[in-house]
């Protein structure tokens, strides 16, 4: 069964508040993340199917609800290459109607476990449905500012293709299992 699986790096994202040593797999086929904290002994399970409907109930107190039509965003593919961690990729810029803006270089290549299901995925983000069809593969995310700055940035340092063992993908035995 097709899975991925990443280390995050000690201090970056969930990291920082779930331990040093936090690593996330990937199971495409059984459509969950499974994300492993060492140090609590626990795996948060997110079920991929029912993601989206559950984050649409995620707001910061006092927010607005979000427009029930939103409008999608738009996609350019501009045909500039670039090159991310050894991969060719083209850049694709992705605007929405907020005017928000990011620029993801998405390397043409079959990635089958980078198939991931968009069931529910809401209206403005139904774009990225191409990025998960399995045959696509986002090597960086840059996100801008109203002024046009960087605001954010997501990139592939490494990607090896080689055979890793079964273990590596295993839930520790004896570990605490959440289920988001």
């Amino acid at each position: 069964a097709p899975k991925l699986r990443f280390d995050m790096p000690e201090g970056i994202g969930p990291s920082a508040r779930f331990g040093k040593t936090v690593h996330v797999v990937m199971s495409t086929s059984e459509k969950r993340v499974f994300a492993v904290l060492d140090e609590k002994k626990q795996v948060v399970v997110v079920n991929l199917e029912t993601l989206s409907e559950q984050m649409k109930g995620l707001r910061p107190p006092g927010a607005p609800p979000e427009p029930a039509n939103t409008a999608p965003a738009t996609v350019t593919k501009t045909g500039r290459s670039d090159t991310v961690a050894g991969h060719s990729c083209e850049d694709w810029q992705v605007v929405t109607a907020k005017g928000d803006k990011m620029v993801v270089c998405v390397a043409n290549e079959g990635a089958a476990w980078f198939q991931l299901p968009t069931i529910g995925l809401p209206t403005e983000h139904a774009w990225a449905r191409e990025l998960f069809d399995g045959h696509h593969l986002p090597l960086r995310m840059i996100g801008y500012d109203k002024a046009g700055a960087d605001s954010a940035r997501l990139e592939i340092t490494r990607l090896e293709r080689k055979d890793i063992a079964d273990s590596q993908f295993e839930i520790p035995a004896g570990y605490k299992t959440l289920a988001v």
